[in-house]
């Protein structure tokens, strides 16, 4: 798995929470047959957050190249 491919997953579950709340609420229209997280508004709200969060760090990594060495990267 690479960084984007990790990037595109943590974006798709923000979303899937992001819709779960939005359903919940009623601020969009119900969707037949989704499958809704474990837990409650309030669990999804903080881990959208936490998701957020990662996404954020994940946009700031500095890529650097090492090769392992037997004196040490």
């Amino acid at each position: 798995m690479t960084i984007n491919d990790f990037g595109t997953c943590l974006k798709a579950r923000l979303k899937w929470y992001q819709n779960a709340i939005s359903l919940k609420e009623g601020t969009t229209p119900w969707i037949n047959g989704f499958d809704f997280p474990e837990g409650n508004v309030d669990t999804w709200r903080g881990a959208a957050k936490e998701l957020k969060n990662s996404l954020d760090m994940l946009d700031n990594l500095q890529p650097k190249l090492s090769v392992s060495t037997p004196l040490g990267p």
